[in-house]
C-alpha cells in the first residue's frame, strides 16, 4: 500500500497475517499525521526547514516507527514474519535490543547498502 501505514494496521485482526514486506524504506509511508501535527516541534521544523535534521525523539521517526513494529507484531500469525527495510541514519533507535523487545523467535539485520538496512523479524 502507498499510504500511511500505521492506521492500515491498527484496523487489522490480530494474528491474521502470515508475512508482512515492505519493498521500499518503511518509514516513507508510516507517518501518523495526528500525532506529527500535535508534536510541538513540528511548526518550528517547518519554518526552520530543519527536516534533514530531525530530532531522534521526532514522532515521524522515532515513535511512529516503534509502532509500526509493535503492530506487525501484533497481526501476525505465530511463526510469521516481517522483513523490512528502514533508513539506517535517522532512524538508528531500532537498535537490536529494541527489536528483541517485540520477543521475536527470530530476528536478522542485515545492511543493505550505506544507507539502509533489512529487518527480519519471525513471531
Amino acid at each position: 500500500m502507498n499510504a500511511p501505514i500505521l492506521p492500515a494496521l491498527r484496523t487489522m485482526e490480530t494474528e491474521s497475517m502470515d508475512l508482512i514486506y515492505s519493498r521500499h524504506v518503511l518509514e516513507q509511508h508510516s507517518i501518523e499525521a495526528r500525532i506529527l501535527l500535535q508534536h510541538p516541534g513540528f511548526k518550528s521544523a517547518i519554518r526552520n526547514n530543519q527536516f534533514d535534521d530531525l530530532p531522534e525523539s521526532f514522532p515521524a521517526s522515532r515513535r511512529n516507527i516503534q509502532a509500526v513494529f509493535k503492530e506487525c507484531q501484533r497481526i501476525l500469525k505465530p511463526s510469521g514474519a516481517s522483513i523490512v527495510q528502514v533508513a539506517k541514519k535517522k532512524y538508528g533507535v531500532l537498535s537490536e535490543a529494541t527489536l528483541q523487545a517485540y520477543e521475536p523467535r527470530e530476528l536478522q539485520v542485515a545492511n543493505i547498502g550505506r544507507y539502509s538496512e533489512l529487518i527480519m523479524l519471525v513471531k
